[in-house]
């Protein structure tokens, strides 16, 4: 597996429409996998239990298709400063799975 750390689209997984923009880095030597968004999903789910959901996401950076399983929260979200009205989630995963759209 090879190394990312790219710019895209990321979405849950059945909640195409409620796609975000982010970073993913991924380094296979270390098994770090980190996914910064601008935003938050608005379909995220809700544990009731008090335990922390492990959710699946989809996105593209450029023709690389990836799914990213087993995600969780890094924390709540930071939000920027009001005049930018933004607020960036940090996610961490277990696995990352690619594939190359192919033309």
């Amino acid at each position: 597996m090879r190394a990312l750390d790219g710019l895209g689209v990321f979405w849950l997984s059945g909640y195409e429409e409620d796609a975000l923009s982010g970073r993913l880095q991924f380094d296979p030597k270390d098994g770090g996998i980190n996914l910064s968004l601008v935003g938050t999903f608005d379909n995220a789910p809700d544990d009731g239990d008090g335990g922390e959901p492990k959710i699946r996401i989809i996105g593209w950076i450029g023709k690389d298709k990836v799914t990213l399983d087993r995600c969780f929260s890094r924390g709540p979200p930071s939000t920027a400063p009001v005049s930018l009205k933004a607020s960036t989630t940090q996610i961490g995963c277990s696995l990352v799975i690619t594939s190359t759209k192919v033309n």
